[in-house]
């Protein structure tokens, strides 16, 4: 593959795709034993090329170049990615499932609407990143870096996120239904209208988390930090947040209905107050009706009773 470094930016884009398409350069994931592709791509230099819908699945790319290389609905399925430099990358639309991105870099790459399904990103550098409306159901982003990555109205159910970095990102209306946050940071994270329903957020941390309008049904919060966090009107009906903090965190609104505060830390009376409780289970230390405005619930929610 030396000859790719003597190539303009358009041979090589015309050289990548001839591989490609005749087949050289593709490995057999499916194969008990995996063979080496007969040209492997590995840590070649293939930034700023031009991308666009080409059929590069099952390719080696690991520790590869792809800066700034615009892959805009490219089919990457399967693909070999790991410690590849994706900074700056257009993968618009591409398509990642049971793509290899471990601990591969993609700092302020766009990645809207990309789906990622099964795919492993474990240890992967996301800062900054465009996930809007990306596909993550059960994908591995297990200590993925994501601060400050736009992931509103992605799908990440199932995913596994655990000690995931992200703070102050942005997971508007994102889909985390069952996913896997424990031991997560995500101080400061936007994450009001998001779907987070039996999920796990054991230990995890939402100290200033915009949680507004959240659901959170059953879900597991154990030991979660989520002093000053915002969780007016969210639904934490059957909610565990035994042994959670939630020093000024605001409860306006917020549905408590069997939700679990045993040995919760820094809850106060006032907060409950401007909350609806409904067999809710509360903190030895706190004085306050479990059923206060239940009748209300009931109503809401006749189904459950």
């Amino acid at each position: 593959m030396a000859v790719l470094r003597e190539l303009d930016l358009q041979r090589k884009t015309q050289l990548l795709a001839f591989l490609q398409a005749s087949g050289l350069s593709r490995f057999d994931s499916q194969s008990e034993v995996i063979e080496e592709p007969v040209i492997s791509f590995k840590n070649q230099d293939f930034s700023d090329l031009d991308l666009r819908g080409v059929n590069l699945g099952r390719t080696d790319f690991s520790q590869a170049n792809l800066r700034n290389t615009n892959l805009e609905r490219a089919f990457l399925g399967d693909a070999n990615l790991e410690w590849a430099n994706l900074a700056d990358a257009n993968l618009t639309g591409a398509f990642l499932v049971d793509a290899n991105l471990t601990e591969a870099y993609l700092g302020d790459a766009d990645l809207e609407g990309a789906n990622l399904a099964d795919a492993k990103l474990e240890g992967a550098n996301l800062v900054d990143a465009n996930l809007t409306e990306a596909f993550l159901t059960d994908a591995n982003l297990t200590e993925a870096f994501l601060r400050a990555a736009n992931l509103e109205g992605a799908f990440l159910g199932e995913a596994n996120l655990t000690g995931a970095i992200l703070g102050e990102a942005n997971l508007t209306g994102a889909n985390l239904w069952a996913a896997n946050l424990e031991g997560a940071f995500l101080r400061a994270a936007n994450l009001e209208g998001a779907i987070l329903g039996e999920a796990n957020l054991t230990g995890a941390n939402l100290w200033a988390a915009n949680l507004e309008g959240a659901s959170l049904r059953d879900a597991n919060l154990t030991g979660a930090n989520l002093g000053v966090a915002n969780l007016e009107w969210a639904d934490l009906r059957a909610v565990n947040l035994e042994g959670a903090f939630l020093e000024d965190a605001n409860l306006e609104g917020a549905v408590l209905l069997r939700t679990r505060l045993s040995n919760a830390e820094g809850l106060t009376a006032e907060q409950l107050s401007k909350a609806q409780l409904c067999e809710t289970e509360l903190p030895d230390y706190i004085d306050f009706d479990p059923n206060y405005r239940c009748e209300a619930l009931k109503e809401q929610f006749p189904e459950l009773f």
